[in-house]
């Protein structure tokens, strides 16, 4: 569009809530721009930063009666050629809260008669403590605060903001406002931290977090509500098993969070466990012929008591130390046999002679045998 009049293209479309693609509107050679909007009571928010105002010299009444409208970029707008100021621009605009001017836009460009101001009509911002609608936010001051270029922070109120003639910049007005409260969350964290000290020596340590959380709403009297607390807990940990050792405990339970659970710390230790050893004396026909029992701890030396009648078997070797196991209990066979036994006989056997002689003499000889046996059972 070329047109160099763009009066009233908008005007009365009561229902018209938005307006897209106005970027495509060519206002290049466009000279009046007069109640384009008038009475579109339903549109709230408008986005004009594209229109090249450069040629334009009527913009009366441009926003009459936009009754809903809350946000309005003019960033881009050039009023530097209006030939008066615009009559009833912002006429019962009550709602606008976010407006947004550029570096050429002064909305009365005879600054030197400042009272023309009430002529524009930008309504004054509502009195503090007035809720925003669609907000969650109220007037803290009945002012304009520039929320953006080197004006920021300051405060203008609405006859201040159309006599504004020294931004040589993009800036961005809102009314001056707090918020009502603040919503935000609150957190808890726990942390358990289980240190397991294993038989070599050496520390291994299982951390376990938790998080959690609530809403929560700071009003602005500096009053706090909460909402629930969410749900966590730390898991059940089962501590692993070291053959021939007993842990202090077998498991961690499971935990319940809560906002009053601190840090905790849970130590385990193992200790050995005592183990029950069953000897079964076998003879050579692999027969029991008895059985011993006996208990202690692996690297204790196995104490045999042999049966009567029998000593170990030289052919075979037996286990000479307790040797854990998972069940801590076994058993372990002895290989036996029958007790031999060495005994040695000596016998002395003696010869005696005795010679008679005719003259009633005798005379007597004596010989000794040593005779000696050597038996095994």
């Amino acid at each position: 569009m070329t047109n160099v009049s763009t009066n009233f293209l908008f005007a009365n479309l009561a229902n018209l809530r938005e307006i897209i693609n106005l970027e495509n509107l060519n206002t290049i050679n466009t000279t009046s721009i007069a109640g384009m909007f008038k009475n579109c009571v339903s549109l709230t928010n408008l986005d004009l930063k594209k229109f090249n105002t450069t040629k334009v010299v009527n913009m009366n009444a441009m926003f009459y009666r936009c009754l809903s409208l809350i946000n309005l970029d003019l960033a881009n707008f050039n009023t530097v050629h209006l030939s008066n100021i615009p009559y009833h621009l912002f006429y019962k605009y009550y709602n606008l809260s976010h407006l947004v001017l550029g570096a050429n836009t002064y909305l009365n460009p005879e600054s030197n008669r400042p009272n023309l101001c009430r002529a524009i009509a930008l309504p004054t911002v509502p009195r503090p403590g007035t809720k925003i609608p669609g907000t969650n936010r109220h007037i803290s001051s009945s002012h304009w605060v520039a929320i953006s270029g080197y004006q920021r922070g300051q405060k203008y109120s609405s006859d201040e903001l159309v006599n504004l003639n020294s931004h040589n910049q993009t800036n961005t007005y809102e009314w001056d406002s707090l918020p009502r409260f603040t919503r935000t969350i609150q957190t808890h964290t726990a942390t358990r931290t289980i240190n397991i000290y294993q038989p070599n020596g050496e520390m291994h340590t299982e951390t376990q977090t938790a998080t959690i959380f609530h809403p929560m709403i700071i009003n602005n009297d500096g009053t706090r509500t909460y909402g629930s607390w969410s749900n966590a807990n730390w898991q059940k940990y089962t501590l692993p098993q070291i053959v021939g050792y007993e842990p202090s405990q077998k498991e961690v339970s499971v935990q319940v969070i809560s906002a009053s659970t601190s840090d905790q710390t849970v130590d385990i230790f193992y200790n050995q466990r005592s183990q029950k050893v069953t000897i079964q004396y076998l003879d050579q026909q692999n027969k029991i012929v008895k059985t011993q029992e006996i208990s202690g701890y692996a690297g204790d030396p196995l104490v045999y008591r042999l049966p009567a009648g029998y000593q170990v078997n030289e052919a075979t070797t037996n286990p000479t130390t307790i040797v854990a196991n998972k069940d801590n209990q076994q058993t372990i066979p002895a290989q036996v046999q029958h007790q031999s036994y060495t005994r040695q006989e000596r016998k002395t056997l003696t010869r005696n002679i005795v010679v008679h002689f005719p003259n009633g003499l005798q005379r007597s000889y004596s010989s000794n045998r040593n005779f000696s046996a050597q038996y095994s059972d």
